[in-house]
């Protein structure tokens, strides 16, 4: 497991914060840690109190889908996690949450289910149930969210994000 603060995906200096960045391994063991790292973060970078639920919840099944993925493939490459705080082109603050694994994109939810079934088999029958459910659950509780593939052509990205208010819960 690495984490390093840095530049990531193609946003600008000028445009961002720092960016707290993970590296874990595919395997569901790691997906605890990533949580605790991305909450963190996101309360040190601004989000509200309310908000915290949702990142850690974010967190759990973008990782989790990431990780099926790569069991899938039977790859090893790491999950990167990345956090930060940026500025729309409106002006407004969020905190975006960025999951990249590096299996091969697919744009239907019937791989995507069947993927995460097939992890979950593979791993424990105990977390079939709620692994197999995840990408319904990803997509159903975050407003702004984006599923697609990387830049570059290799691999997925989940990308999520929650407005930054400014109040007494407020960070830096």
């Amino acid at each position: 497991m690495t984490a390093w603060v840095g530049a990531q995906y193609g946003v600008a200096a000028a445009e961002r914060d720092p960016v707290i960045s993970l590296r874990i391994s595919p395997t569901p063991a790691h997906v605890p840690t990533a949580r605790l790292v991305a909450v963190a973060a996101a309360r040190k970078l601004g989000a509200q109190l309310e908000a915290l639920d949702d990142v850690k919840l974010a967190v759990s099944e973008a990782c989790n889908r990431a990780i099926a993925a790569a069991i899938r493939c039977e790859l090893t490459d790491a999950v990167e996690l990345s956090i930060s705080r940026q500025r729309t082109s409106a002006g407004e603050e969020q905190i975006v949450l960025v999951v990249r694994d590096y299996a091969p994109y697919r744009d239907t939810d019937t791989d995507t289910v069947s993927a995460w079934q097939q992890m979950a088999t593979a791993v424990s029958t105990e977390v079939s149930e709620e692994l197999a459910n995840a990408p319904l659950l990803l997509t159903g509780m975050i407003d702004e969210i984006e599923i697609g593939p990387a830049p570059d052509g290799i691999g997925t990205l989940v990308r999520a994000s929650w407005p930054v208010k400014l109040g007494p819960n407020a960070g830096p």
